[in-house]
Protein backbone atom coordinates (compact mmCIF):
# COMPACT_ATOMS: atom_id res chain seq x y z
CA UNK A 1 0.00 0.00 0.00
CA UNK A 2 2.70 2.86 0.63
CA UNK A 3 4.33 1.46 -2.89
CA UNK A 4 1.30 2.34 -4.22
CA UNK A 5 0.77 5.50 -2.75
CA UNK A 6 4.34 6.54 -3.80
CA UNK A 7 3.72 5.48 -7.42
CA UNK A 8 0.75 8.24 -7.01
CA UNK A 9 1.96 10.72 -5.68
CA UNK A 10 5.16 10.85 -7.97
CA UNK A 11 2.70 10.19 -11.03
CA UNK A 12 0.54 13.24 -9.69
CA UNK A 13 3.51 15.46 -9.33
CA UNK A 14 5.09 14.74 -12.45
CA UNK A 15 1.66 15.54 -14.28
CA UNK A 16 0.35 18.44 -12.42
CA UNK A 17 0.54 20.44 -15.30
CA UNK A 18 -0.80 18.21 -17.80
CA UNK A 19 -4.53 17.94 -17.15
CA UNK A 20 -6.08 20.45 -19.46
CA UNK A 21 -3.48 19.60 -21.80
CA UNK A 22 -4.26 16.24 -22.24
CA UNK A 23 -7.85 16.52 -22.90
CA UNK A 24 -10.70 14.69 -21.49
CA UNK A 25 -11.67 12.22 -23.18
CA UNK A 26 -14.94 10.70 -21.65
CA UNK A 27 -17.86 12.00 -20.46
CA UNK A 28 -19.73 9.66 -17.37
CA UNK A 29 -23.38 10.77 -16.34
CA UNK A 30 -24.22 10.36 -12.58
CA UNK A 31 -27.78 11.30 -11.26
CA UNK A 32 -28.46 13.02 -14.07
CA UNK A 33 -25.43 15.35 -13.96
CA UNK A 34 -22.35 14.97 -16.59
CA UNK A 35 -18.67 15.21 -15.62
CA UNK A 36 -15.44 14.68 -18.10
CA UNK A 37 -12.52 12.23 -17.03
CA UNK A 38 -9.29 11.04 -18.31
CA UNK A 39 -8.02 7.47 -17.61
CA UNK A 40 -4.55 6.95 -17.60
CA UNK A 41 -2.27 4.48 -17.59
CA UNK A 42 1.00 3.85 -15.95
CA UNK A 43 2.38 0.83 -15.71
CA UNK A 44 0.09 -1.26 -13.80
CA UNK A 45 -1.82 1.35 -12.21
CA UNK A 46 -5.06 3.29 -13.63
CA UNK A 47 -5.19 6.74 -12.96
CA UNK A 48 -9.07 8.35 -13.44
CA UNK A 49 -8.99 12.40 -13.02
CA UNK A 50 -12.04 14.03 -13.01
CA UNK A 51 -13.78 17.31 -13.62
CA UNK A 52 -14.11 19.84 -16.28
CA UNK A 53 -11.05 22.27 -15.71
CA UNK A 54 -9.12 20.75 -13.22
CA UNK A 55 -9.26 17.33 -11.28
CA UNK A 56 -11.90 17.40 -9.18
CA UNK A 57 -11.08 13.54 -7.99
CA UNK A 58 -8.03 11.24 -8.23
CA UNK A 59 -8.76 7.81 -8.60
CA UNK A 60 -6.05 5.03 -9.06
CA UNK A 61 -6.91 1.09 -9.63
CA UNK A 62 -4.25 -1.67 -9.26
CA UNK A 63 -4.92 -5.65 -8.72
CA UNK A 64 -8.49 -4.87 -8.08
CA UNK A 65 -7.78 -2.26 -5.39
CA UNK A 66 -9.66 1.31 -5.93
CA UNK A 67 -7.79 4.43 -4.23
CA UNK A 68 -9.80 7.59 -3.66
CA UNK A 69 -6.87 9.58 -3.38
CA UNK A 70 -8.14 13.24 -3.42
CA UNK A 71 -11.30 15.15 -3.85
CA UNK A 72 -12.33 18.94 -3.76
CA UNK A 73 -15.29 20.72 -4.46
CA UNK A 74 -16.08 23.11 -7.04
CA UNK A 75 -18.45 24.50 -9.43
CA UNK A 76 -16.07 23.60 -12.39
CA UNK A 77 -16.18 20.06 -11.58
CA UNK A 78 -19.38 18.89 -13.22
CA UNK A 79 -20.29 20.01 -16.99
CA UNK A 80 -23.20 21.84 -15.59
CA UNK A 81 -21.90 23.55 -12.92
CA UNK A 82 -23.38 21.56 -10.46
CA UNK A 83 -21.17 21.39 -6.85
CA UNK A 84 -22.42 18.54 -4.66
CA UNK A 85 -18.75 17.06 -3.25
CA UNK A 86 -21.20 13.63 -2.07
CA UNK A 87 -22.06 12.84 -5.44
CA UNK A 88 -18.59 13.19 -6.83
CA UNK A 89 -17.46 10.68 -4.04
CA UNK A 90 -20.26 8.23 -4.87
CA UNK A 91 -19.54 8.49 -8.82
CA UNK A 92 -15.46 7.75 -8.50
CA UNK A 93 -16.77 4.78 -6.02
CA UNK A 94 -19.13 3.92 -8.83
CA UNK A 95 -15.79 3.78 -11.57
CA UNK A 96 -13.78 1.30 -8.94
CA UNK A 97 -17.04 -0.75 -9.15
CA UNK A 98 -17.44 -0.65 -12.68
CA UNK A 99 -14.08 -1.35 -12.90
CA UNK A 100 -13.95 -4.84 -10.91
CA UNK A 101 -12.55 -3.41 -8.06
CA UNK A 102 -12.59 -5.71 -4.76
CA UNK A 103 -11.63 -3.14 -2.41
CA UNK A 104 -11.92 0.93 -1.92
CA UNK A 105 -9.73 2.66 -0.02
CA UNK A 106 -9.84 6.43 0.99
CA UNK A 107 -8.01 8.19 3.63
CA UNK A 108 -10.20 11.34 5.29
CA UNK A 109 -8.56 14.52 4.59
CA UNK A 110 -11.51 16.76 4.38
CA UNK A 111 -11.34 19.93 5.25
CA UNK A 112 -13.44 23.15 5.14
CA UNK A 113 -11.95 26.57 4.61
CA UNK A 114 -12.79 30.22 6.25
CA UNK A 115 -12.54 32.21 3.15
CA UNK A 116 -11.03 34.95 3.39
CA UNK A 117 -9.14 33.98 6.10
CA UNK A 118 -6.63 31.10 5.67
CA UNK A 119 -8.55 29.05 8.76
CA UNK A 120 -9.88 26.02 7.92
CA UNK A 121 -11.09 22.91 9.89
CA UNK A 122 -11.33 19.20 9.92
CA UNK A 123 -14.51 18.00 8.42
CA UNK A 124 -14.52 14.67 9.99
CA UNK A 125 -14.24 16.00 13.26
CA UNK A 126 -16.68 18.54 13.26
CA UNK A 127 -19.04 16.23 11.08
CA UNK A 128 -18.40 13.46 13.94
CA UNK A 129 -19.17 16.31 16.86
CA UNK A 130 -22.63 17.14 15.35
CA UNK A 131 -23.94 13.59 14.11
CA UNK A 132 -21.68 10.93 15.67
CA UNK A 133 -20.14 9.61 12.70
CA UNK A 134 -17.80 11.07 9.79
CA UNK A 135 -18.20 12.53 6.64
CA UNK A 136 -17.36 10.21 4.47
CA UNK A 137 -19.20 7.48 6.28
CA UNK A 138 -22.72 9.25 5.72
CA UNK A 139 -21.84 8.68 2.00
CA UNK A 140 -20.41 5.31 1.55
CA UNK A 141 -20.22 2.15 4.22
CA UNK A 142 -16.89 2.27 4.89
CA UNK A 143 -14.58 0.94 7.92
CA UNK A 144 -12.12 2.34 9.75
CA UNK A 145 -8.92 0.77 9.75
CA UNK A 146 -7.41 1.98 12.85
CA UNK A 147 -10.15 0.99 15.11
CA UNK A 148 -12.38 -2.01 15.85
CA UNK A 149 -16.19 -1.64 16.02
CA UNK A 150 -16.03 -1.58 19.92
CA UNK A 151 -14.32 1.11 19.92
CA UNK A 152 -15.92 3.45 17.61
CA UNK A 153 -19.21 2.06 19.52
CA UNK A 154 -17.60 4.37 22.10
CA UNK A 155 -16.30 7.08 20.59
CA UNK A 156 -19.70 7.57 19.23
CA UNK A 157 -21.22 7.22 22.32
CA UNK A 158 -18.94 9.83 23.71
CA UNK A 159 -20.24 12.40 20.87
CA UNK A 160 -23.62 11.42 21.06
CA UNK A 161 -23.83 12.28 25.36
CA UNK A 162 -21.60 15.11 25.28
CA UNK A 163 -23.32 17.93 27.73
CA UNK A 164 -23.09 21.80 25.93
CA UNK A 165 -22.87 22.96 29.59
CA UNK A 166 -19.09 21.12 29.83
CA UNK A 167 -17.96 21.56 26.53
CA UNK A 168 -19.12 25.82 26.90
CA UNK A 169 -17.31 25.87 30.11
CA UNK A 170 -14.00 24.57 29.14
CA UNK A 171 -14.03 26.16 25.87
CA UNK A 172 -14.77 29.75 28.44
CA UNK A 173 -11.61 28.76 30.12
CA UNK A 174 -9.35 29.06 27.53
CA UNK A 175 -10.71 32.10 26.46
CA UNK A 176 -13.54 31.41 23.89
CA UNK A 177 -16.03 33.91 23.25
CA UNK A 178 -19.65 32.17 22.81
CA UNK A 179 -21.82 35.55 22.83
CA UNK A 180 -23.18 34.26 19.30
CA UNK A 181 -24.63 30.89 19.83
CA UNK A 182 -28.40 30.42 20.36
CA UNK A 183 -29.21 27.92 23.09
CA UNK A 184 -32.87 28.91 23.50
CA UNK A 185 -34.69 25.39 24.04
CA UNK A 186 -31.72 23.60 24.52
CA UNK A 187 -31.22 21.81 27.77
CA UNK A 188 -27.22 22.98 27.90
CA UNK A 189 -27.44 20.44 31.07
CA UNK A 190 -28.53 17.31 29.45
CA UNK A 191 -27.59 14.32 27.83
CA UNK A 192 -26.38 15.26 24.00
CA UNK A 193 -26.93 19.02 24.33
CA UNK A 194 -23.18 19.77 22.72
CA UNK A 195 -24.77 17.82 19.51
CA UNK A 196 -27.45 19.87 19.36
CA UNK A 197 -25.62 23.13 20.09
CA UNK A 198 -22.75 22.35 17.85
CA UNK A 199 -25.49 21.34 14.80
CA UNK A 200 -27.26 24.43 15.23
CA UNK A 201 -24.24 26.31 14.57
CA UNK A 202 -22.56 24.19 12.00
CA UNK A 203 -26.18 25.47 10.24
CA UNK A 204 -25.09 29.05 10.38
CA UNK A 205 -23.18 28.38 7.52
CA UNK A 206 -20.98 31.84 8.09
CA UNK A 207 -17.61 33.23 8.37
CA UNK A 208 -18.63 33.72 12.34
CA UNK A 209 -19.09 29.69 12.41
CA UNK A 210 -16.66 28.45 10.65
CA UNK A 211 -14.13 30.29 12.51
CA UNK A 212 -15.35 28.84 15.77
CA UNK A 213 -14.78 25.62 14.18
CA UNK A 214 -11.72 26.20 12.61
CA UNK A 215 -10.26 27.76 16.59
CA UNK A 216 -12.22 25.34 18.91
CA UNK A 217 -12.81 21.62 17.41
CA UNK A 218 -9.86 20.72 18.92
CA UNK A 219 -10.38 21.77 22.77
CA UNK A 220 -13.97 20.38 21.60
CA UNK A 221 -12.29 16.81 21.09
CA UNK A 222 -10.31 17.06 24.01
CA UNK A 223 -13.49 17.49 26.41
CA UNK A 224 -15.24 14.68 24.74
CA UNK A 225 -12.24 12.49 24.86
CA UNK A 226 -12.52 12.26 21.11
CA UNK A 227 -9.62 11.27 19.04
CA UNK A 228 -8.94 13.39 15.37
CA UNK A 229 -10.59 11.10 13.05
CA UNK A 230 -8.68 13.59 10.06
CA UNK A 231 -6.14 11.55 8.48
CA UNK A 232 -7.81 7.94 9.09
CA UNK A 233 -7.62 4.99 6.60
CA UNK A 234 -11.64 3.92 5.83
CA UNK A 235 -11.95 0.67 3.65
CA UNK A 236 -15.17 -0.95 1.98
CA UNK A 237 -15.43 -4.40 0.45
CA UNK A 238 -16.92 -4.18 -2.62
CA UNK A 239 -19.89 -7.35 -3.14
Amino acid sequence: MDKLNRDIQRYCFINRFNFTMRGLKHEVTYKGYKICSSPDVNGQINFIFGGLRRPCFHLSIKDKIANLISIERGEDCFVDRHNNTKEMVELAFKIAKDKGCKTFFLTDNSYISCPPTAQQFKLSDVYFLTTGQTWYESILPIKITEYDDEQMVEYRRRAKTLSWSRVAAYLVSKGASLDFIDVNGIDVDGVGSAMEVLTRIKKMKNGISCRFFAEHTDNIRFIAELISFHGTLWTYTIA
